[in-house]
């Protein structure tokens, strides 16, 4: 999940929060723990979605790593066989 949906997710909450307090046919107490309950049932889910990012993340971080070291190892493995390749060429004229 993107840091923009967090926000808006966020906002949203905020908003949702307001409107409900305004239009609120309980008593204050009870609209206050209702949306304190809520409040923390989303603060939970977004928790959630932001460690599901952060793993996401991490995955990715992990396989273009692993990737780009797989990339690296097949460049050494080429640059030496350039060199023997040059090697034994040169070695054909040194004779």
């Amino acid at each position: 999940m993107s840091t923009g949906k967090l926000k808006l997710g966020a906002i949203t909450l905020a908003i949702g929060t307001g409107i409900g307090l305004l239009f609120a046919p309980q008593k204050g107490s009870r609209t206050r723990a209702k949306l304190f309950r809520r409040g923390a049932d989303k603060t939970d889910e977004l928790k959630e979605k932001y460690d599901e990012f952060v793993a996401c993340a991490n995955e990715k971080m992990e396989s273009a790593k692993a990737a780009a070291t797989a990339a690296v190892d097949k460049g050494k493995h080429a640059v030496e066989d350039a060199k023997k390749e040059v090697k034994k060429e040169a070695g054909k004229f040194v004779h």
